[in-house]
């Protein structure tokens, strides 16, 4: 299966090509944050005083695979187009290609809100807390209550609000979500996967990624996306591949 067209998709790499950059803006990336955690974040944010938001989606670009859907975010350009630079340097060529001073420019990838942005007035932000929550865990439940204690202790509400008083526009984002899952009980030989997460394997040759058959195996193929050359294999029934316990993993909305 294919699809060629993807300039006008809400897909995380034209995030930044809906961003009006004249204002002061941050750009905020909360590494798998589902659209459940987002509920958790809305409650967490109404207690200091913000209750108003626009909502809309983006698709993660092959949702196990950080490296390609967050990397998207930042670079502003699909897998195929991408020079695979860090975030950083992505966020920042993106910016200076519109002309804005590389100096006006702040990005980190943290933990903690306390972060100096005077005299900054593009930012860019990566956190990693729901991430690291969600490969501890083993429900949804679990996940969830475990965000909410993080969101109160970091404060995150706090930088949030501040942004606000100081007239920034916030985009709040997230590389790709995360779902329940199964094992898939198959095993694939690493030496024939050009590269592998949990939930997908990525092939050059498409007789070997069509080699192994299961039930509810599906290969995708996305020309302008990642290259013709690229073979996706997942499972549409959202396993884990290899003998793993049931759990969270990557993908998602």
């Amino acid at each position: 299966r294919s699809m060629h067209e993807f300039s006008m998709s809400p897909l995380n790499s034209n995030i930044l090509s809906s961003i009006n950059f004249a204002e002061n803006t941050a750009v905020i990336c909360l590494d798998c944050m589902s659209f459940s955690e987002w509920f958790a974040i809305k409650y967490h944010l109404s207690e200091y005083g913000i209750n108003h938001f626009e909502e809309k989606f983006s698709l993660a670009i092959i949702p196990s695979v950080t490296k390609y859907s967050r990397m998207s975010i930042f670079e502003g350009r699909n897998p195929l187009d991408s020079d695979k630079k860090n975030e950083e340097k992505a966020f920042k060529e993106y910016l200076g290609l519109l002309d804005y001073d590389q100096n006006s420019i702040l990005f980190k990838n943290l933990r903690e809100i306390d972060i100096n942005y005077d005299g900054y007035d593009k930012i860019g932000l990566i956190y990693t807390f729901i991430d690291e929550i969600v490969h501890g865990s083993i429900n949804k439940k679990m996940t969830i209550l475990s965000v909410i204690d993080i969101l109160n202790s970091l404060k995150f509400g706090k930088l949030i609000s501040e942004l606000l008083k100081n007239n920034y526009t916030i985009y709040l984002t997230s590389d790709h979500g995360n779902v329940y899952c199964k094992s898939t009980e198959i095993n694939l030989a690493k030496q024939m996967v050009d590269e592998k997460d949990t939930r997908v394997a990525i092939y050059t040759k498409q007789n070997l990624a069509e080699e192994i058959q299961w039930d509810s195996k599906i290969c995708l193929n996305f020309p302008t996306i990642m290259g013709s050359d690229k073979y996706i294999v997942t499972d549409i029934k959202r396993k884990n591949f290899g003998n793993r316990t049931e759990g969270l993993s990557h993908g998602g909305i």
